[in-house]
């Protein structure tokens, strides 16, 4: 998850005392974007598990130059959602 996306859920999620998700969508790669699973952890999880690197990440809905600084959560510590 970008940085700027941290702190803006983190405020949100203070602000109303609510639980706050981040759900991603898994794909099979980044040529064909074929949906593997959708993916979901608790966001304070989350944020216990990210490590102090911070990472570019990819252009996301970014211009296609632009580098995001990005933090990382090991895939395994996300639960696969069952959406029927």
């Amino acid at each position: 998850m970008d940085t700027r996306r941290i702190i803006s859920l983190a405020k949100l999620s203070n602000a109303f005392s609510l639980p706050v998700y981040y759900v991603i969508r898994e794909i099979n790669n980044q040529h064909e974007r074929r949906l593997k699973a959708w993916r979901v952890i608790n966001f304070d999880k989350f944020i216990e598990r990210i490590g102090a690197k911070t990472v570019l990440g990819g252009t996301g809905m970014m211009p296609t130059e632009a580098e995001v600084p990005t933090k990382l959560c090991p895939e395994h510590f996300f639960k696969v959602l069952n959406v029927e």
